[in-house]
């Protein structure tokens, strides 16, 4: 399968079902975009992120407005070497990328090259968590995502995958409170959704669960999700019968 971002040529391949080793995926895979940004999901018990995209376009502008416009106010002389240096965080978090789409979860080397490089970005830790939590150490992925939420308070993405790290440590209940967070100024993020039902699902609280994954599948634009969020429902009120 092929992500191909509107008005450019540039393509991404996204892993498929057979080069992931899980006997419980049920076969599928949903992609989304946001912006620049675009992900890949498998359809397991529990969406798990393999593939995440940003674009080099997000990043560029930051460094225009956050490094050379402000040295050039200030003064600051601002040479190449000092350009070298910072882009050359960029290159190592993009090979920290790349590794991560592979399905090389040991990507944290890279990513904390490019944090070494520049520790302003709050993105390049989110994306060390990630790594982090795929690892299954959850205690550093949390520790990355809490940086993150310092330096951009509400950094949605670093809230909602520490929602999915507490989903991990079936903390269902702390979960939730960061679901709830991200929906109450994003009552449209159909993904926050999706989680907080297999939050509440976890819990035994079925009718919430239904709800939640009702909502998720009337705001999705992916059939995919639609389909998913569906099979839930359906599986729920099954239960309750």
């Amino acid at each position: 399968m092929v992500v191909k971002q509107a008005g450019r040529e540039q393509l991404w391949r996204v892993l498929t079902i057979e080069q992931i080793p899980n006997n419980d995926i049920i076969p599928g895979i949903i992609a989304h975009s946001q912006g620049t940004k675009y992900s890949a999901f498998l359809t397991d018990s529990e969406p798990r992120e393999v593939l995440t995209i940003q674009g080099q376009r997000r990043w560029r502008g930051r460094f225009v407005r956050w490094v050379l416009i402000p040295a050039l106010i200030i003064g600051i002389p601002l040479g190449i070497d000092h350009i070298g240096y910072i882009m050359s965080g960029q290159a190592s978090h993009n090979r920290g990328k790349d590794h991560f789409e592979a399905g090389n979860f040991a990507a944290v080397p890279e990513y904390t090259r490019a944090i070494d490089r520049d520790p302003s970005i709050a993105d390049w830790y989110v994306d060390r968590g990630m790594a982090y939590r795929e690892l299954g150490e959850f205690d550093k992925a949390l520790a990355d995502y809490d940086m993150a939420l310092q330096l951009e308070p509400d950094h949605r993405d670093a809230i909602v995958h520490r929602g999915r790290v507490f989903y991990r440590r079936r903390e269902y209940h702390r979960a939730i409170a960061d679901y709830d967070y991200v929906i109450a100024p994003h009552p449209t993020y159909y993904y926050a959704y999706c989680n907080r039902g297999f939050s509440y699902k976890k819990l035994g609280e079925v009718q919430k669960a239904i709800v939640n994954f009702a909502v998720c599948r009337d705001l999705t634009q992916s059939e995919g999700w639609k389909a998913r969020a569906t099979e839930e429902i359906q599986a729920l009120q099954f239960l309750t019968q």
